[in-house]
């Protein structure tokens, strides 16, 4: 066996070492004897790195005992095997698994609702070794959904030497959307001229978006945005009708008659709110319902 002469290929051996010999124990023995293997290796490898460049690798063999000699010579043999094993072992494509991926996210439920999904496998590491599967993969569809575009899928192998990865794909898809045209403050309302329709590619969103102009008409503000913003329904909210401390109408109806009052509106409501209203004849405080027109309409007088 010839010895490496430098440092760097002395350290480039014992890697390889390390791993072939590794991969062959977990073959060949037994839990038991592979334990007591892996043990004497690892045992072995650590002396010679201690004395490398000291003692030399030569004086460092002829010192070793009967059971280190053997150790060095189960580490060559073991790895000699490995390399000729490794060389006409066949692994995994990584299209392959990329394939798997892909028919398996375009089958979520969530996914077939999409308007033209765009599903990207985000590209996998070229040092990735599984061995061939000789049975078709399976993949298993995530539980937590599509987190923003973002899914992770695990592909398995479940062949003599089962091995699974999980692999990221990102996805996107065709939305229309509602952006707004201009500067809005906090508490206006949307009309027509505020706000356009657009198609665009991107992630699922967390938040619900606002798809149809009809859904934002009439609706106010929560907050100031900017120009060319995206409307979700969180960022949206019935406008004030009737603010406290002004006047309104009252109405009321029963028996066929139809009752009207001037009153005073004790709180802010918004149209179909019940609020709180003072009636400016009797100085009886009543609820009733905000209407579009703000008048407040009361079941009982």
């Amino acid at each position: 066996m010839r010895l490496p002469r430098s440092k760097r290929d002395w350290h480039r051996y014992c890697f390889t070492v390390e791993t072939a010999s590794s991969r062959e124990i977990n073959k060949l023995f037994s839990n038991t004897i592979k334990k007591a293997a892996n043990i004497l290796v690892s045992a072995t490898l650590y002396r010679l790195k201690q004395n490398f460049g000291t003692v030399g690798i030569s004086s460092f063999v002829e010192n070793l005992t009967g059971l280190g000699r053997v150790s060095v010579i189960l580490v060559s043999v073991l790895m000699a095997s490995s390399a000729a094993g490794s060389a006409s072992e066949r692994y995994q494509s990584l299209e392959s698994i990329a394939q798997v991926v892909r028919q398996t996210v375009s089958a979520m439920p969530a996914v077939t609702l999409l308007k033209n999904p765009s599903i990207e496998v985000l590209r996998l590491n070229n040092r990735l070794r599984v061995v061939e599967c000789p049975e078709p993969l399976t993949a298993v569809q995530p539980a937590t959904g599509l987190r923003g575009g973002r899914i992770s899928i695990r592909v398995s192998c479940k062949g003599p030497r089962p091995w699974s990865v999980y692999v990221m794909v990102s996805l996107k898809s065709e939305v229309q959307v509602v952006i707004t045209t201009r500067a809005m403050t906090r508490g206006d309302v949307l009309s027509r001229e505020d706000i356009n329709e657009k198609t665009v590619l991107r992630a699922p969103a967390h938040q619900p978006l606002v798809r149809q102009a009809e859904e934002a008409l009439g609706n106010a503000l929560k907050r100031s945005i900017g120009e060319g913003v995206e409307l979700s329904a969180a960022m949206l909210k019935k406008p004030t009708i009737i603010r406290s401390g002004e006047h309104t109408l009252i109405m009321a109806e029963g028996g066929g008659l139809q009752v009207r009052v001037t009153g005073k509106a004790l709180q802010h409501g918004v149209a179909g709110e019940i609020i709180r209203v003072l009636n400016l004849s009797s100085k009886k405080t009543v609820r009733g319902k905000v209407e579009a027109d703000g008048t407040i309409t009361v079941s009982r007088w």
